[in-house]
């Protein structure tokens, strides 16, 4: 029997109780730490832009072919499309019963399928943009805007937002950082007709040269009988710089070459009306949105890009921070502390009445232990501590002390009737170890259901579960083999007369 051999090697029992907290603190430094659980992305949308195509032709030549590609496949429950001038967004739903596997399985089915379709898109219409990854968790988000008396050009809020987003994404945690509210830029050409008359051309000519010069499109296909290599051709408008020096009709007879520049007048400015606008406290901004990577530490977050870059940063800038989730998260560990502390200080209190100051301080020992030692094996069954798994440890913490209080009552009793240390503890343990047994496998059987629960439900409310019954296990555990090797060696033995009370408890003859 494992107590046994604790008890009679008081170096295991010592060397037991303190790997179990270090490993326990080890494990707890290791977990991932954040507001709320993952949920498995079960949506994902397809957008399609067609520019100057009615909703009528949208819906005909974009959205219905995608629409019936996507609703071949077997696990998709829904598809909702939406058709609006000059664009095609459709909404897929999996079946939400899927595992994570299995889901990101279905995305690349589909996209497969959108591959296939878009080659009998109309000509004009945008590759479709197939995104799976619409769930989104910040640990922060940040603003970008100009203090208060200064106006800054949408040019260079845009710059600085781009040039914050570069730093967010250099820190090793950041999983990926969205913008709202960024201005869009275009560039305007505007021609000279008398001048281009002049060259006998018109428009037209100009709008083909340059989308021949701008090189966005694969050029052709290297191929062998092993491999298939796309090839592009570099050259794409990165300034108007480039578009003025686009040349527009070479040099022939000795007349000189002309160029973009020479027949027009190039700008660059923000999209009128803007197409998107974002504002804190009344004034424009751009929000960038920071994504953690699973399995970091949200109040472990590295923000010191901010420091680094309100430094260099232009002047009149104003960076502020509109939400921060670790300290969300502080506070609820916070809380959680708080918790544990109060159960133990209640407990010892009331064991320390009817039980002796001995016996409180065994039991009181068994709290931290077993929650320093559920804290291992939910870092290896990838828990993360977020609200739904602190609530499942609070759950927890009412019910794990049971085990303990009645081994060490049962030794306790066994001790005062003048059993020899050894023989109570074997007489405790083999009494309570099926009543013990028998009580912790009913509740946690009531958890399982929930523990297995698919979809975004068991994503949101299994950790719940699963923490209970990790404690529930780690408790029993411990009540049949640490606690009762303590309770031997600590408990008061056999006394010839009345002890005091604060040694044994109060009894109800006394």
């Amino acid at each position: 029997m494992i107590a046994t051999k604790l008890y009679e090697n008081g170096r295991y029992l010592a060397l037991m109780v303190l790997s179990t907290i270090v490993v326990g603190i080890t494990s707890y430094n290791s977990l991932g730490r954040q507001e709320d659980p993952s949920i498995t992305p079960f949506v994902a949308s397809v957008q399609t832009f067609y520019p100057g195509a009615s909703p009528a032709r949208i819906e005909s030549l974009v959205t219905k072919p995608l629409e019936d590609a996507l609703r071949e496949h077997p696990d998709i429950k829904e598809v909702d499309s939406t058709s609006v001038t000059g664009v095609s967004s459709i909404l897929i739903q999996a079946d939400y019963y899927l595992s994570r596997s299995d889901i990101k399985r279905v995305w690349s089915e589909l996209s497969n399928k959108i591959d296939r379709v878009k080659a009998s898109l109309p000509e004009g219409a945008s590759e479709p943009v197939f995104d799976d990854d619409l769930f989104t968790n910040f640990v922060k988000i940040v603003s970008v805007s100009s203090k208060p008396g200064i106006d800054l050009s949408p040019s260079l809020l845009r710059r600085e937002a781009l040039r914050l987003a570069d730093a967010a994404k250099n820190v090793p945690q950041t999983r990926r950082v969205k913008l709202y509210g960024l201005p869009d830029e275009e560039i305007s050409v505007e021609v000279d007709a008398t001048a281009l008359a002049t060259l006998g051309l018109d428009t037209s000519d100009i709008a083909r040269t340059l989308s021949l010069a701008d090189s966005r499109t694969p050029a052709g296909k290297l191929t062998s009988p092993q491999s298939a290599l796309t090839v592009e051709v570099a050259g794409e408008f990165t300034n108007i710089d480039t578009v003025r020096e686009t040349y527009i009709q070479a040099a022939a007879g000795g007349a000189k070459a002309v160029r973009i520049g020479d027949i027009a007048s190039v700008s660059k400015s923000e999209i009128d009306p803007p197409l998107r606008l974002a504002l804190s406290n009344g004034k424009r901004s751009v929000f960038l949105g920071i994504e953690m990577k699973e399995g970091n530490q949200v109040d472990q977050y590295s923000d010191s890009f901010l420091t680094e870059y309100r430094q260099s940063t232009a002047d009149g800038m104003l960076i502020e921070v509109s939400y921060d989730q670790s300290g969300y998260t502080e506070a609820r560990l916070t809380g959680v502390l708080k918790n544990i502390l109060a159960g133990v200080l209640i407990v010892v209190a009331v064991l320390f009445i009817t039980l002796g100051w001995r016996a409180a301080l065994i039991v009181a020992l068994s709290l931290p232990l077993c929650s320093l030692l559920s804290m291992m094996v939910l870092n290896y069954l990838d828990i993360r501590i977020h609200q739904m798994s602190m609530t499942g440890l609070v759950v927890a913490l009412g019910l794990l002390v049971d085990g303990s209080i009645v081994i060490t009552d049962e030794i306790r009793r066994h001790l005062l009737a003048g059993d020899r240390p050894l023989a109570a503890m074997q007489k405790a343990v083999n009494r309570m170890t099926v009543p013990l047994v028998s009580a912790t496998a009913t509740t946690v059987l009531a958890f399982t259901p929930m523990a297995i629960l698919a979809g975004p439900s068991g994503d949101f409310l299994g950790s719940l579960a699963t923490c209970v019954i990790v404690m529930l296990t780690i408790s029993l555990l411990l009540a049949l083999t640490l606690t009762p090797a303590i309770a031997a060696r600590v408990l008061p033995s056999g006394m010839s007369q009345s002890p005091a009370w604060w040694r044994t408890g109060i009894s109800a003859s006394s």
